[in-house]
């Protein structure tokens, strides 16, 4: 059946058997019978796997995949933009990140979601991109967000510390 699918290829992941895993993501997924839920879990799934194999275009294109079933989800926008940042490509990341903080949560009670992708992850990692592109202000922007969801987030506390230093070494050279 095609929950027998899901569970197997998931069985395959949870062991290390990430090729295998792969084969009966897709196997499921091309059946068109699964549940919207299990449906898009096998995408995120399917591209942990593909993330292990070092296959990342495959690992994109298994994100893009949930799209199919159902309007985007915060934690596949996270992992899409986690994806151009180990590339260095930070503007692109930026757009990932940023449709992250304008989705509203499902309304699916059913739905499983991860709160920090839906809330001060994708503001930590705007923090980060827009600190590598050296927009200073932008950074602690969406760090500040970041903050008003965790207050006690160590990272988040680091980076107000290191971009509060970074903002006051640019009011004094002028800029």
């Amino acid at each position: 059946s095609p929950r027998d699918l899901y569970y197997f290829a998931n069985e395959l992941k949870d062991h290390g058997f990430f090729e295998e895993a792969v084969q009966y993501y897709r196997q499921f997924l091309d059946g068109n019978r699964g549940w919207v839920e299990d449906n898009i879990e096998a995408c995120m799934k399917m591209a942990d796997c593909l993330g292990q194999l070092d296959r990342r275009e495959e690992q994109e294109l298994a994100l893009l995949r949930s799209f199919l079933y159902d309007a985007p989800r915060a934690e596949c926008l996270c992992r899409l933009g986690y994806l151009h940042m180990e590339k260095n490509d930070y503007e692109r990341a930026i757009q990932w990140y940023e449709m992250a903080t304008q989705l509203e949560k499902p309304a699916n009670q059913l739905a499983m979601t991860n709160s920090a992708a839906w809330t001060w992850l994708p503001h930590i990692q705007l923090c980060v991109c827009y600190d590598r592109l050296g927009d200073y202000r932008k950074a602690k922007l969406h760090n500040d967000i970041g903050l008003s969801y965790e207050p006690d987030h160590p990272a988040l506390l680091y980076n107000k510390r290191y971009l509060e230093e970074k903002l006051r070494a640019l009011e004094a050279d002028g800029n």
